[in-house]
């Protein structure tokens, strides 16, 4: 994102940027991501600093790309630098959709977990132990090209429904290192909007100066490449959303985009801030 410098959510050209890159990032998701055990998922080009450039490229920097020419990328023309080792989750049984909490403990030990359910209480169907079983197979794809029930995702047929095969999931909980470091633990329920939400709170913490509370707090929007139009919180001022049409985006409103719970680490003091999301009525807790 080197040609428009983040300056924050208020900054038509931020905003800008960002949504042209969840588009391109979605419309990849779309063509390769399936269950890495049946699927030769390209990784390693996808995360490669040579990819994010091309793809960099592609981005107008003053008018809106169209999701009906944006397509997937090609990863495998850059050599790969480098390969992404599978976060650590666990499970959790609170809330009635996907859940999310971040934990980190007196010696730095960290852990992000996001509980996937899909639709509302999943299957409404509760295990011996207490825990609701999801509803995932709507993240399976039935057709290519069409999109899900609950979210409107296009995905490929890589990503079909078959004995043994994991349904694609949006779960993106993060745990980002700063110098070798612990630095924040974060993730998020919400869908597709998990990986929007998600990198806004990374982007807020690592790029925006932003403490762990303010991160959660500032406002959030998402592209999801198809349908073609950027979801805005409803806090956003009308005339970013009328910035945004004039350059060529189809906008919509939305109560809330995703529900962040993260832990930031004071690069200084090493004290571990805890930070709900405003938008629920979750709670910081340390011990």
């Amino acid at each position: 994102m080197k040609s428009v410098p983040l300056k924050g959510w208020d900054d038509v050209e931020s905003v800008h940027m960002v949504a042209e890159t969840m588009r391109r990032v979605f419309a990849d998701r779309a063509a390769y991501l399936a269950d890495p055990d049946y699927s030769n998922v390209p990784v390693a080009g996808l995360t490669d600093p040579c990819y994010a450039k091309e793809l960099e490229a592609s981005i107008n920097v003053q008018h809106a790309s169209s999701s009906k020419v944006v397509k997937a990328g090609n990863p495998h023309t850059c050599a790969a630098s480098s390969t992404i080792a599978p976060p650590m989750t666990v499970s959790s049984n609170d809330g009635p959709h996907t859940t999310h909490f971040s934990v980190v403990d007196a010696v730095g030990n960290a852990v992000a977990s996001t509980y996937t359910l899909n639709d509302s209480y999943g299957s409404h169907v509760t295990s011996p132990a207490g825990f609701l079983l999801n509803d995932e197979m709507d993240d399976f794809t039935t057709q290519p090209g069409v999109p899900n029930a609950l979210f409107g995702l296009i995905q490929s047929d890589a990503n079909a429904i078959a004995p043994g095969h994991r349904p694609l999931s949006s779960m993106s909980p993060t745990v980002l290192l700063r110098d070798g470091k612990l630095s924040f633990v974060t993730g998020s329920p919400g869908g597709p909007t998990i990986i929007s939400a998600t990198l806004l709170s990374v982007i807020n913490w690592m790029r925006l100066g932003m403490d762990a509370q303010q991160a959660i707090n500032a406002s959030r929007f998402h592209h999801q490449w198809l349908p073609d139009q950027i979801l805005m919180e409803q806090n956003f001022p009308e005339s970013m959303e009328n910035a945004l049409r004039a350059r060529g985006f189809a906008t919509k409103r939305r109560g809330h985009i995703g529900l962040v719970n993260a832990i930031g680490i004071d690069a200084k003091s090493g004290e571990r801030l805890g930070a709900a999301d405003p938008r629920d009525n979750g709670a910081a807790v340390g011990y």
